[in-house]
């Protein structure tokens, strides 16, 4: 049966000759969404920026030993556009859960945080005991911001819904925010002095995976919506995420908020690695086991 949303895209991720879905592991699934953005703008054009970066980066993983490409066949699926909230949620949703069904590991990049809500929403249907851990300086606990509850600054208030809720890195929120996450046990590791261990700990044995880029302390990733200083460095999110993929069975992921800076590439390329890495982490396990 066609897929509604699941097209192959003529643009995909780092440049390898895609093969047909059905022999595919990993589905990428870029989402170019912007609606609820409360500061800065240009999170929909993150996606292209991350795939456009892609082309450059290296096949063969240095920590992994392996050209990852070449191990993990992966899908690229045309660029999601929805028009508003309503479409979001329906979309990605049914992508997400046709992904799974097809037992592919859904890799989403964002677009603006929003995206993540449906995402899970579509995993906790088929995955037990899920647990979503959200890598991001903010809470995104808030009931609605501007009179919308599906904004970027309430996704994992939404998330929580449905699943268990783990927040690594925080460096801002709310009083409001501070309230409902003491009472209803949502685990909060601030900053970016916490134990690895214990961030993985707080986590059960099903994970959604949800990377905001503005965890990232801006020297290294200025290109978000909503910056926020003492960020965490390149070696904490890898080593978080490498002990994940090690100790938990992650679902599913997402890289969200990439807002590009013309002129300035880094940003864009690091997003890009990051999303290699991830698929390294999840289907080669045996090699991150080296670290």
């Amino acid at each position: 049966m066609e897929s509604n949303y699941l097209k192959e895209s003529l643009d995909n991720f780092v440049e390898h000759p895609q093969k047909p879905l059905s022999e595919c592991k990993a589905v990428l699934l870029p989402v170019s969404f912007e609606a609820t953005a409360s500061y800065m703008k240009g999170t929909k054009a993150g996606p292209k920026a991350i795939i456009d970066a892609s082309k450059h980066l290296e096949w063969f993983d240095l920590e992994l030993g392996k050209e990852i490409v070449k191990e993990v066949p992966i899908f690229t699926s045309e660029t999601l556009k929805p028009k508003n909230v309503k479409g979001l949620l329906e979309s990605v949703e049914s992508s997400v859960k046709e992904i799974v069904s097809q037992k592919k590991f859904p890799l989403l990049f964002g677009g603006e945080h929003s995206i993540t809500f449906p995402a899970v929403k579509a995993c906790a249907s088929s995955f037990d005991n899920l647990s979503v851990l959200s890598i991001d300086a903010h809470a995104d606990l808030r009931n609605e911001l501007n009179g919308e509850k599906y904004s970027h600054a309430c996704v994992m208030r939404r998330c929580s819904e449905t699943s268990k809720i783990v927040l690594a890195g925080v460096r801002s929120l709310s009083a409001e925010e501070k309230k409902f996450a003491e009472k209803s046990g949502v685990k909060i590791f601030f900053g970016n002095d916490f134990s690895v261990k214990e961030v993985v700990d707080s986590c059960s044995k099903n994970v959604y995976l949800s990377i905001d880029l503005d965890a990232f302390d801006p020297s290294i990733m200025p290109a978000v919506g909503t910056p926020e200083p003492c960020g965490l460095d390149w070696g904490t999110v890898l080593g978080l995420c490498r002990e994940l993929f090690k100790r938990k069975t992650v679902v599913g992921a997402d890289l969200v908020e990439l807002s590009p800076i013309k002129g300035l590439r880094a940003p864009d390329f690091a997003a890009a690695k990051l999303a290699y890495k991830i698929l390294g982490y999840k289907f080669l396990p045996k090699a991150s086991e080296r670290f």
